[in-house]
């Protein structure tokens, strides 16, 4: 299949947009999955945070579904299932293991906890404390894709194309309303927790809807020739919705919340995660709308950034949430300490992806 630079690009906005999301969560006024609480807290980080969440996820299942579905549809399940382990099952494996109990430790001290790491490790990652931290995804993207390798066993034909099909109204409708309705239900009975599968699959009921329905629509959209000569790119009118739905969840979504809304028994929280659900969609289309746009998508700048993309994501929360960290006890503004992180990150960043991380199959350029 040719190349799609724009969805490379979309790639790496979503995963920029996931650490942004981290930097802002230290400053969020909800604690819904903290590491790092800062002193200065501000409900519009909620709004930036529920909202990026909503775009990214939507963009990343979308590409995975769309990609993955691509490569099922040419090879054979044993070779597709080695490929997706070694460039997914083998971090996620690691960073459960290794990396998720230190940020868990550092959220267990930052939050008033005592005792060694050790004790920590024993005592409380195994039961109460436990978390894959930013390590899910990639557990539920695993679980997904074994999902989809069982579809094409139980029908062998099940990602053949069909005639190309773009996105009616009707089809945006469904999907707007079965996304806000399931995200209602599964915040109404189990609001932001966390489950736990035998410490394999780790997920929020709310933010699964959004990692399916657009996993499920990437599927979709190779079945139906997206992107192809004659097949479905989302136009400028998507843009366009994009920049007035917005502002307009900037604006309302923090007094809406705030107000409690929506149905009664609704944390602010919980509205403000059911307002988000309406950014996916046009997030999603819009953002590819305008990296479509883009004069040179295929640049050396676009390349290295999306070769950063993967191993950033892998790296990126334990970069900032240490650095984080280390930077409480000086006494200087938190606006300092935000610069101060970010370029430490970048620096850091890029010399571990640079001289590790490229060099491992699972992390390497393509």
């Amino acid at each position: 299949m040719k190349r799609l630079w724009f969805l490379d690009n979309l790639r790496t906005f979503a995963v920029l947009l996931g650490l942004l999301c981290i930097w802002a969560g230290a400053y969020t006024v909800f604690p819904s999955q903290l590491y790092i609480r800062t002193t200065g807290h501000w409900v519009g980080f909620d709004v930036f945070y529920e909202g990026a969440v909503a775009i990214s996820l939507a963009a990343l299942f979308f590409i995975s579904g769309y990609l993955g579905a691509s490569d099922l549809r040419i090879h054979v399940i044993k070779p597709f299932f080695q490929k997706k382990w070694q460039r997914l099952g083998w971090p996620w494996l690691f960073g459960v293991l290794f990396l998720a109990p230190e940020l868990a430790f550092l959220s267990y001290t930052s939050h008033g906890g005592t005792g060694s790491f050790l004790d920590f490790y024993g005592q409380h990652y195994w039961s109460d404390a436990f978390t894959q931290g930013p390590f899910w995804f990639l557990g539920v993207l695993l679980f997904l894709f074994l999902c989809l390798i069982g579809a094409k066993k139980w029908r062998h034909h099940i990602l053949q194309r069909c005639a190309a099909s773009g996105m009616t109204a009707p089809l945006v409708l469904f999907i707007l309303v079965l996304q806000a309705l399931l995200v209602s239900e599964c915040l109404s009975y189990s609001g932001m927790t966390w489950f736990n599968s035998l410490y394999i699959l780790t997920f929020q009921p709310s933010r699964m809807v959004t990692c399916l329905l657009y996993f499920l629509l990437g599927i979709y959209a190779l079945k139906h020739r997206w992107f192809t000569a004659n097949g479905y790119m989302p136009s400028t009118r998507w843009i366009a919705a994009l920049v007035i739905i917005v502002p307009l969840y900037a604006v309302m979504a923090p007094y809406i919340s705030i107000i409690g809304f929506f149905t009664a028994g609704f944390q602010p929280l919980h509205t403000l995660v059911f307002l988000a659900s309406f950014l996916s969609l046009p997030g999603l289309l819009g953002s590819m709308a305008v990296l479509n746009k883009l004069p040179h998508p295929d640049s050396p700048t676009a390349v290295l950034l999306s070769n950063l993309s993967y191993p950033f994501y892998f790296l990126g929360p334990l970069l900032i949430e240490n650095t984080a960290y280390f930077l409480q006890p000086l006494a200087i503004s938190e606006g300092l300490k935000v610069l101060v992180t970010a370029l430490l990150v970048i620096i850091y960043g890029y010399m571990l992806c640079k001289y590790a991380l490229w060099h491992m199959p699972c992390f390497k350029k393509h």
